[in-house]
């Protein structure tokens, strides 16, 4: 994972506000690249990716990392092994927001539980 990979991934755990190149986060979940909005949080619903309406790209695809795989196999665009079409936002279920409490985890838990996604 490159350094403002995880620098992106760092300020969404904790809640916080980052900007660093062509990569943004907002206090609410939300994370940019370019100006295009590429993951948001629905809260009590879950945390959603999309690839901003500009297709696969490498640096969309390794922004998205820490939530999702984002690839390409013969042209087509794949987000966790699913067909993707470009613009649309698909539920994640690796991450919540806000950050997990101390002693707390995923583990175990369903999607459903977790996101109601």
């Amino acid at each position: 994972m490159r350094k403002i990979t995880q620098e992106t991934l760092n300020a969404w755990m904790n809640g916080n506000s980052f900007s660093k190149s062509n990569t943004s986060v907002s206090k609410d979940g939300s994370v940019f690249l370019h100006g295009n909005q590429i993951i948001k949080v629905i809260k009590g619903i879950g945390v959603f990716a999309s690839d901003g309406g500009w297709g696969w790209s490498p640096t969309t695809a390794e922004r998205l990392k820490p939530w999702c795989r984002f690839n390409k196999r013969k042209g087509e665009a794949f987000i966790d092994d699913m067909p993707y079409e470009s613009g649309n936002w698909v539920c994640v279920e690796r991450y919540s927001f806000p950050k997990l409490h101390k002693g707390e985890n995923t583990i175990g838990k369903t999607a459903e539980a977790l996101y109601g996604c």
